[in-house]
């Protein structure tokens, strides 16, 4: 009597396959959940994350690739179990830059406080100075009539950016006021 293999080996591999497809979607459907759950803080951190910690938000998303490419090998035990410490850190993203636009605040807040009392002293210096070399009809040592008439102009165009730089720290931009402020600082010490 001849004992064939053929019967078992197909039973094995039905029965293999059905431990795979039994397998899958129970694992499949955390994997592919944590990967949403990551995408979506990573999202809910929105514009802040990436204009203060940018390197932060290309990491994780660099990491949810990494776990999309995984997950479509099929490797979704792996996934389930690196998610946790990923979601963590991609919720944290708020608050990460959250804390960096704080800081960036209060740098930006102490150098208006310092432009705020420096432009307006060195644009009344640079004035009178100029005005005292159009009035003395004498120009300074160096200078010619229209080198003082372009300063004069020059400082009028600086008092004009001024009131832009006030204009925006008043509407809460202290970044563009302190821009302003700094390049109008320059231009008047070249002056």
């Amino acid at each position: 009597m001849e004992f064939s293999t053929r019967p078992v080996r197909n039973l094995v591999l039905v029965m293999v396959a059905a431990l795979v497809s039994a397998c899958a979607p129970k694992d499949e459907a955390p994997a592919r959940k944590a990967i949403d759950q990551i995408s979506a803080a990573i999202e809910s951190a929105g514009p802040d994350a990436t204009r203060y910690v940018p390197g932060h938000v290309a990491a994780l998303e660099r990491q949810v690739t990494n776990l999309k490419i995984r997950f479509y090998d099929g490797d979704y035990k792996a996934i389930v179990e690196e998610a946790p410490a990923t979601l963590e850190r991609a919720q944290a993203l708020a608050t990460t830059a959250a804390a960096k636009k704080a800081g960036i605040a209060k740098v930006l807040d102490a150098e208006w406080s310092k432009l705020a009392t420096d432009v307006p002293a060195t644009i009344a210096s640079a004035e009178k100075y100029v005005d005292e070399l159009i009035t003395s009809k004498k120009p300074a040592p160096g200078m010619t009539h229209d080198m003082v008439a372009s300063a004069r102009t020059g400082i009028d165009g600086q008092k004009s950016l001024w009131e832009k730089a006030t204009a925006a720290q008043a509407a809460g931009d202290l970044e563009q006021a302190v821009t302003l402020g700094t390049h109008i600082q320059r231009r008047l010490e070249n002056l």
